[in-house]
């Protein structure tokens, strides 16, 4: 039965040209010398996206961070294999890169004056991430920058009301922060300053996990 398996297995995988499942004495493995990873192209997409962001040119970046999000069929990495232990910690760090990619792309977009794309993605992230903070922060970046400032201010109350009711937590600094800031109606250069890599990293920015 498992030699079938096997059988079956190796002609999915194995073309006329590369064999990507081999055999030898110890057993089975994956010869990954032709052959692209999900995982792996993910991760470089998402470093060629950021390189690119750093250097000041966000269309190329979004591009790249669009294809590298693309990859991803469902908002847990490994969903199928995580049962075994000894992937959890990669799942868990391409599963923060995921959402540090989404947080980039939504900069990207926002650097490059796709305002009203980066709202579409940030009302997505935002329902399926509620305790996110660095989205919701983003959003009221994003409806200030579109002029909505009234908006931008209904939504520090709304994280606010979720953090208190669902975790027990006051707005981080940061938030608090970007609100005040949207609360003097400030210049798009002053909101912008926001954006640039790596702030969420040097702030003092608590972000709870989203609820399963």
């Amino acid at each position: 039965m498992i030699h079938r398996q096997i059988i079956r297995i190796r002609s999915i995988l194995n073309d006329n040209e590369h064999a990507i499942l081999r055999a030898d004495p110890s057993g089975y493995w994956l010869d990954r010398t032709n052959c692209k990873v999900d995982a792996e192209q993910f991760v470089l997409l998402m470093d060629q996206g950021r390189e690119k962001y750093v250097i000041g040119h966000p269309e190329q970046a979004a591009d790249a961070l669009e294809k590298a999000l693309r990859l991803w069929r469902d908002i847990k990495a490994l969903r199928d294999v995580r049962d075994n232990h000894m992937l959890d910690e990669f799942a868990n760090y391409l599963e923060m890169r995921h959402l540090e990619a989404s947080e980039l792309l939504v900069d990207s977009y926002l650097r490059s004056q796709r305002v009203h794309q980066a709202l579409q993605e940030l009302v997505r992230l935002t329902t399926r991430h509620p305790g996110r903070e660095p989205f919701w922060a983003r959003l009221m970046l994003a409806q200030a920058l579109d002029g909505s400032f009234a908006d931008a201010s209904m939504t520090f109350k709304r994280i606010r009301n979720i953090l208190c009711r669902e975790y027990g937590l006051d707005p981080s600094p940061f938030l608090c922060q970007v609100h005040e800031m949207i609360l003097r109606c400030p210049s798009k250069v002053e909101l912008l300053s926001f954006l640039t890599p790596g702030y969420y990293r040097t702030t003092l920015c608590k972000s709870v996990a989203s609820p399963p």
